[in-house]
């Protein structure tokens, strides 16, 4: 398409494209990673090539599980980490596909060292298939394939923490602000001590990372050492080229020939340039450095400005052009209900808003990792509408980027830090590297510093409800006193989750876990910089236990220490550590607490000593922990009353005759039904995680020749489908995130009617939305404008994050509602009806009604949940709402292993009961085509249509 445009007008369409590439990198709609002082990183120095070594280590061991390098062989090793004999032997352990043979047929060979890094899947969609979706991207250049490089890469890896509030992640998402968007499907891949160096190096996470890190460098560029010492020998040629050609007149014909080149591109049409842009990226170092040269050439020579302000002009224009025919953004999901993968049109400022909208109407104000450019606009705008603008000087950087000086941001240190850098796990957000910076670079030695300190306690005890969030337990039948499933060793051993289980710790209800110990201190940081900050450190306590029981969990929590006289205290203590009563405490949903679980468990006798060994680096707290499948599913399996209810419908419709067909992910009672009579049963997983566990329980409790894990319903020819005799899920499916997503089982079963018996048993057979109007204690809070903060007016802050949220949010979002008590305003009503005995509907199906309020309160919004119908029988009707009949103005008693929906109302307005003619008014639409539920709920109070009446 480009065979009419000239050489030099191909490489300044390059230019074009590399001026659009820069005002990308330079839009501070992201999380910029750190700039790291790399060892390679001056003109002069080579790469690390023991870490190169060490890194291979950690991408053999970690990263090649689910990461390609199909650009690297193992020859390439030689010489830069390995010697030839050692790099024969690392192809060696690989068997490779080969052939064919002189009989036409393929074998497996050991490695050579031709042979290219092997893929961990045979092609894009396994790896898919494996992954939830997402697809894992070869490493052989990511540095250079992502803006940042090395750093990106390296601020990845070890940037995992809790999500802020308003985030809600999805089964099988993990939060790292440094990832577009926030929500990873990666998990943290690198801990402390995740492999064992061969050369001793502590393996550390933060030194794994960088091992890593460097090998990847080497990986994208081979050259680099080489390309540094060819820079040497030439760069006094260089100088003496850039002398002779640099000049004046060359600079002016550059400039010249680049107008009339842009006005040619201009009438060629824009899309030339995008499609052809791959073609010509080899062309374009001359001209972008001509490009360049312009803005050189206009400060050495007057006479040129005018043609160097056309020229800028006409570059202006293009890219102006350029924007708006790219002004329309898709996101690429898999929809949780059809599981299709879909394009979703959004704003074009989707990104942008998206960010904006995850400060949650501020539930974290100053938060230096979330500053960037939109945010310090707004302040800006607040200082100014509060009349602070002489007085307030905003630097819109990050203080770790801050200069002093008569021209820097600050011409003098500062004798006054205030400043908010915390998380859940106090240090997550880079709190000791801040401080650190701070007393180095930013404040006078005797300063002051709000808060001055901090400390972070720890609690051992015993629980078992939280230990369900852990650990599998066996799957019991109660009413025949036996195990129809034991856990394998392989699962049983698995020591449960290094990354912080962040939780409302005084929303545990009592009885559900015993204090072995009284709460002690484990960690203080002094912020004044008194005593120096350690960014790694492990520390033991010796404490002794209160009573007997089994030590299965660390609670913890933290308290910062405000004035430097240590009067005031800001404590995240849960209500029985608090200093305040329950009553007066105040609620935090940005700061909670957190769980750690010990790896084995530990008996404990009343008065005998224990010691806690902590340890925490320069982002987290850890005791050598690890995990695969979410906490709320792993409490949801281990739901013994719940899974009661399927046993005994399950019970009910099996016969030695029984052939039972499993839809699901992780359905450990698919497999159960294979010990309560069932000749064979299916079940098909479709994530590769629980499918491997799957396989593992079969195995473990020798059911392999009953029981068949399958990745596809696509696996399961007619002859299997047409013996089916019962259909069942419980359902749960990684991908949803709300509880009526899960109907992806009807979907499922849909595409697989034409093939399944007439009389096949459908279980669970229909479904019920339920909703109820409610009245939060304090998560009202997180949706809320925030109008005045110590004085101040909040407005511009209040409508940017409310546009954000019109914009990225939806109306309904999941919440763990058994964490923020709630009173119920009104009873609970349906919604909708669904009956997945039937076809899905053709066309949308809607409902409307209106529901009388009868509490007394503040309606903050509304809960909506859905039931499960297993078979008619309202004794086995599985419910992800209420686990207790709720009643009018009483705290609501809600499921712990599910998520219910919220619907937030923008305004609050007070409920009078004693007024008939204040209801509530709802309509629920189901769209089939995309699974959709779309909510609209709208109270009508006795005050409004008084208003409404006078105005008629």
């Amino acid at each position: 398409m480009l065979a009419n445009i000239s050489d030099k007008q191909r490489g300044l369409v390059g230019a074009l494209l590399f001026a659009l590439d820069q005002s990308v990198k330079a839009s501070d709609l992201e999380l910029h990673p750190p700039k790291h002082p790399w060892s390679h990183k001056g003109y002069f120095s080579a790469l690390d090539h023991a870490s190169i070594r060490r890194g291979y280590e950690v991408y053999k061991q970690v990263c090649a599980a689910c990461h390609s390098m199909k650009y690297i062989a193992y020859r390439n090793l030689i010489g830069v980490s390995h010697t030839e004999v050692e790099a024969k032997a690392e192809a060696e352990e690989v068997m490779v596909k080969d052939g064919p043979d002189d009989q036409g047929n393929y074998f497996n060979r050991p490695g050579k060292l031709s042979d290219y890094f092997p893929s961990p899947y045979p092609n894009e969609e396994a790896a898919r298939a494996a992954n939830n979706g997402a697809y894992p991207p070869d490493l052989s250049l990511i540095t250079l394939a992502r803006h940042g490089g090395e750093d990106y890469v390296f601020a990845l890896l070890t940037g995992y923490c809790d999500p802020p509030a308003g985030i809600v992640l999805r089964e099988g998402q993990y939060y790292n602000p440094y990832f577009v968007g926030g929500a990873i499907s990666m998990a943290q891949a690198l801990y402390n001590e995740v492999l064992e160096y061969s050369d001793g190096t502590p393996a550390t996470a933060s030194q794994v990372a960088k091992d890593v890190c460097t090998f990847l460098k080497w990986a994208a560029e081979p050259e680099h050492d080489q390309r540094k010492l060819m820079c040497i020998k030439i760069s006094r040629v260089n100088e003496q080229l850039q002398h002779k050609y640099m000049t004046v007149g060359r600079a002016v014909c550059h400039l010249t020939g680049l107008k009339d080149a842009l006005q040619d591109i201009r009438d060629t049409g824009i899309d030339v340039i995008l499609d052809e842009a791959s073609n010509i990226c080899a062309a374009t170092s001359l001209e972008i450095d001509c490009f360049f040269e312009e803005k050189r050439a206009k400060k050495r020579k007057r006479l040129t400005l005018e043609e160097s302000e056309d020229t800028l002009i006409n570059l202006r224009l293009l890219i102006q052009i350029t924007l708006r025919r790219m002004n329309t953004v898709f996101t690429k999901k898999i929809n949780p209900v059809t599981g299709k993968l879909e394009w979703e049109h959004q704003d074009e400022d989707y990104d942008f808003h998206q960010e904006i909208a995850r400060s949650a109407f501020a539930d974290m104000l100053h938060d230096e990792e979330r500053a960037f450019k939109p945010m310090a606009e707004c302040a800006l705008k607040v200082i100014k509408e509060n009349g602070f603008s002489k007085q307030i000087h905003l630097i819109p950087k990050r203080s770790t980027e801050i200069t002093l000086g008569e021209d820097g941001d600050m011409k003098h240190r500062a004798n006054i830090l205030v400043t908010e850098v915390f998380d859940t796990e106090l240090i997550g957000e880079g709190a000791l590297g801040t401080f650190k910076h701070a007393h180095e670079v930013l404040l006078e030695k005797d300063c002051i510093v709000v808060p001055s300190s901090a400390s972070i306690y720890a609690q051992v005890v015993h629980s078992e409800l939280a230990q369900k969030w852990n650990r599998l337990s066996p799957l019991r039948d109660n009413k025949r006193a036996l195990n129809l499933l034991d856990i394998p060793s392989s699962i049983t051993n698995c020591p449960g989750a290094a990354a912080v289980h962040d939780i409302q710790l005084s929303q545990l209800p009592e009885g559900q876990f015993t204090p072995l110990t009284p709460p002690f201190e484990v960690f203080r940081f002094d912020w004044c910089g008194g005593t120096p900050l350690v960014f790694r450190e492990s520390t033991t306590k010796c404490v002794q236990s209160t009573q007997d029981g089994v030590a299965q969990a660390v609670f913890m929590w933290w308290d910062l220490v405000m004035d430097m006289e240590g009067q005031v205290t800001l404590s995240c203590a849960p209500h029985w550590a608090h200093a305040s009563s329950p009553q007066n405490m105040p609620w935090r949903d940005h700061w909670m607490q957190a769980i750690y679980y010990f790896p084995r468990e530990v008996s404990v006798a009343q008065g005998e000593e224990l010691t806690l060994a902590a340890y925490h680096d320069e982002y987290s707290l850890w005791f050598n922990l690890h995990k695969d499948i979410s906490r709320t599913r792993i409490g949801s399996i281990n739901n013994s009353a719940r899974n009661q209810k399927y046993l005994e419908a399950l019970r009910e419709h099996m016969t030695p005759d029984s052939v039972c067909l499993c839809l699901g992910d992780g359905n450990l009672l698919g497999i159960a039904a294979s010990n309560m009579g069932a000749s064979k049963v299916y079940c098909v997983e479709r994530n590769s995680l629980t499918s491997r566990i799957m396989q593992e329980f079969v195995e473990y409790n020798r059911l392999q020749d009953k029981v068949m894990v399958v990745s596809s319903v696509d696996h399961l020819d007619n002859d299997i489908l047409n013996k089916v005799t019962v259909v069942f899920g419980e359902p749960h499916f990684f991908a949803a995130l709300l509880p009526w997503q899960n109907i992806h089982f009807w979907y499922l079963k849909d595409k697989l009617s034409p093939m399944l018996p007439n009389n096949v048993v459908l279980m669970p057979r229909g479904a019920t939305l339920w909703a109820m109007p409610i009245e939060f204690e304090h998560l009202w809070k997180i949706r809320a404008p925030l109008h005045l903060v110590e004085g101040f007016s909040m407005t511009h802050f209040d409508k940017l994050i409310e546009n954000s949220c019109s914009v990225s949010d939806t109306l309904v979002e999941p919440q763990p509602l058994w964490e923020y008590p709630c009173k119920m305003l009104g009873k609970p009503f349906k919604v909708m009806e669904l009956d997945f005995t039937n076809n899905l509907p053709g066309s949308p199906v809607e409902n409307t009604g209106n529901v009388r309020f009868e509490g007394s309160g503040t309606c903050h919004g509304v809960s909506v949940w859905i039931d499960w119908d297993l078979d008619g029988d309202p004794k086995h009707i599985v419910s992800t709402g209420p686990v207790q009949p709720p009643q009018i103005n009483q705290t609501v008693s809600w499921d712990m292993h599910t998520r219910q929906g919220v619907y937030f109302f923008p305004e609050h307005h007070p409920i009078d009961s004693t007024h008939p003619l204040s209801f509530l008014q709802y309509s629920c639409s189901f769209q089939p085509e995309d699974g959709e539920m779309h909510f609209s709920f709208q109270m009508i109070t006795f005050h409004e249509l008084y208003d409404m009446v006078k105005i008629v």
